[in-house]
């Protein structure tokens, strides 16, 4: 099952898409290219037991 999740790239702060597959476990880490300034943003997220995804991103810089 897949869910779209809304983040901001910590390089340009646009607004990015992308698909989250949920049955992929509670916690999931992985880098998305930035839609509009294409840089590579690391992705921390965690899904709770009620389904809410909460999302870190973070640059090359760690930030």
């Amino acid at each position: 099952m897949f869910k779209e999740s809304r983040f901001f790239c910590p390089y340009c702060g646009e607004e990015n898409i992308t698909d989250i597959d949920i049955s992929a476990g509670k916690t999931q880490e992985f880098i998305h290219d930035c839609e509009v300034c294409c840089r590579p943003v690391e992705i921390k997220l965690t899904i709770d037991r009620d389904g809410n995804v909460f999302v870190e991103t973070k640059n090359d810089e760690g930030f």
